[in-house]
């Protein structure tokens, strides 16, 4: 029987919050995919390979974490398109699916011969550097360092955002040799005026980023930590945000693994854990409320994203905050909803 609040919902935490803690632990995904068909999933294989131009962001919602990893690790191989693996790469970073990073690195044989092939290879790299265990985020950095020796300006900007979810393990000093190395090679005034970008705006504040997770996840006090990652979740804490909100809600995934980031590198949810991130947004909606910065329009968006982020980890909601949070469907696509 599914458990139910005392509002008389059904509990979404273990049910729909399956999407980011359930299913199979990251040891038993190899055995699963050789002994076991990978299960029917017809809503993975329109979002992976057949997306329209409108559903390339509407990520299916509500599976087992083990049986998406079961359903890429079956169908991607070395031929996959890279439309396909950019969509994989959506799927891996919203259900943490840091088993799927040793497959995919059986891809990266060093032997890129066109654009084509190198832009799957970034892809690849960038996925296995945001969700792989740490020896796979180390051939990661390894492969991104292989990749920038024979990078073009246009492939730069992916490359120094691959850099960027390596967080502190990456290291940005074969991103500024190869945009130099570029630049005075002569390049043609647009490619010259989007590598001064990248050195002058782009990587520094990538850099800048990487600094700031280093400094959060070297808070001692596992209650600061998850506090301070919220509040960069939710843009109270200024700077970065095309980087940080999204590294930060793949942290509060991650929080639910174990009690420090040491130890978070294997799919191992707890519910005790999951409702101390549930209480620490419960802790930001008066942040957000007193915010003088914000608007009303701006508080309104940030508080449904408390909301939907309490749900998500399986704390409590009011019937008032429970009818608030659905009051817009169209809001529902954050990284940390349940629907």
């Amino acid at each position: 029987m599914r458990e139910s609040s005392k509002h008389g919902r059904p509990r979404a935490f273990w049910l729909c919050s399956l999407v980011a803690f359930a299913g199979l632990g990251g040891h038993l995904m190899s055995a699963m995919s050789s002994q076991v068909p990978p299960p029917s999933l017809p809503e993975l294989e329109e979002f992976v390979f057949h997306p329209d131009q409108f559903g390339k962001e509407a990520i299916p919602r509500g599976l087992r974490p083990g049986d998406v990893a079961g359903f890429l690790m079956s169908r991607l191989d070395a031929n996959t398109p890279l439309g396909a693996l950019q969509q994989a790469e959506k799927l891996v970073d919203f259900y943490d699916l840091n088993e799927v990073a040793a497959h995919l690195r059986r891809f990266l044989d060093g032997r890129e011969s066109g654009p084509e092939q190198r832009k799957r290879s970034i892809t690849i790299t960038r996925t296995i550097a945001r969700s792989g265990a740490p020896e796979e985020r180390r051939y990661a950095a390894g492969y991104l360092n292989f990749l920038l020796q024979h990078a073009t300006a246009a492939e730069l900007p992916a490359l120094v955002a691959t850099y960027e979810v390596l967080g502190p393990e990456g290291d940005s000093q074969p991103l500024r040799a190869a945009a130099s190395g570029l630049l005075s090679a002569g390049p043609s005034p647009a490619d010259a005026k989007a590598l001064q970008t990248l050195l002058n705006m782009t990587i520094p504040r990538a850099e800048q980023a990487n600094t700031m997770k280093s400094r959060i996840l070297a808070i001692p006090s596992r209650q600061q930590r998850i506090d301070g990652e919220v509040k960069v979740c939710l843009a109270l804490l200024v700077g970065y945000p095309e980087y940080l909100p999204a590294w930060a809600a793949r942290r509060l995934r991650r929080e639910t693994w174990g009690d420090n980031p040491a130890d978070q590198t294997v799919r191992n949810p707890d519910r005790n854990r999951a409702i101390e991130v549930a209480d620490a947004f419960r802790r930001a909606i008066p942040l957000v409320e007193s915010n003088r910065a914000f608007d009303d329009h701006i508080k309104s968006l940030k508080r449904v994203t408390c909301l939907r982020a309490i749900d998500f980890f399986g704390g409590t909601l009011s019937n008032a905050e429970y009818k608030e949070m659905h009051a817009d469907p169209s809001r529902q696509l954050d990284v940390l909803s349940n629907y």
